[in-house]
């Protein structure tokens, strides 16, 4: 392959790196509006959550988009949160578990929301969400790892403190190209709505 094509490939690549996040924007800001005109869930980030790095090259490009969610039906607390699980929903499109882009739709369970600060998460804070998902540095004990469903908790108070109080984790993993305009509503929010049936007995 001469220069030139090497040269006209990494353009292509980069023009399909771009397009794929003007799908993940439209997909985002279809679920932020659906929650305010639709449904139960409130997005609780007006910014999503994403790690950036001047020093590591994976941090030059997004590969992690997550949006965070909550029901109208647990009550809402003094500090604006609401008195229930925080339901996750991440884009990965780093291909580093499953070999290819997919969607991570989870439910998060703590000791006590409403000791948080009012304040939305910043982008900045996508580690303390991103890592319980994907268990950086071996701090979830799997209870059930079921291919693409997973259920597991914390495996000790210190970890727990730094994730603001995470005690559990239940979800499930969708291939992102199954998600079209047509099913999003449904995979997504009836994906949260699963989980809060399927796991409010053992949450606390």
């Amino acid at each position: 392959m001469s220069s030139n094509d090497k040269g006209k490939g990494i353009v292509t690549a980069f023009k399909v790196v771009y397009n794929t996040y003007d799908s993940v924007q439209k997909l985002m800001s279809y679920l932020q509006s659906s929650a305010e005109e639709k449904g139960d869930y409130v997005c609780c980030t007006d910014k999503f959550l994403r790690w950036n790095s001047d020093k590591h090259i994976h941090g030059w490009a997004y590969n992690s988009f997550i949006l965070l969610f909550q029901n109208e039906q647990d009550g809402e607390l003094e500090n604006e949160w609401y008195d229930g699980a925080v339901y996750v929903f991440e884009v990965d499109l780093s291909g580093d578990e499953h070999e290819e882009a997919v969607v991570n739709i989870a439910r998060f369970d703590y000791t006590d929301i409403g000791s948080w600060s009012n304040a939305q998460p910043s982008p900045s804070n996508h580690w303390q969400f991103n890592h319980p998902l994907h268990n950086v540095d071996d701090m979830i004990e799997y209870e059930v790892d079921n291919g693409l469903n997973y259920v597991g908790k914390i495996k000790t108070e210190g970890k727990s403190k730094t994730y603001r109080g995470f005690q559990r984790v239940s979800g499930y993993y969708v291939p992102l190209m199954d998600i079209t305009a047509e099913n999003a509503y449904e995979v997504v929010f009836g994906g949260f709505d699963k989980l809060r049936k399927g796991t409010d007995s053992n949450s606390k």
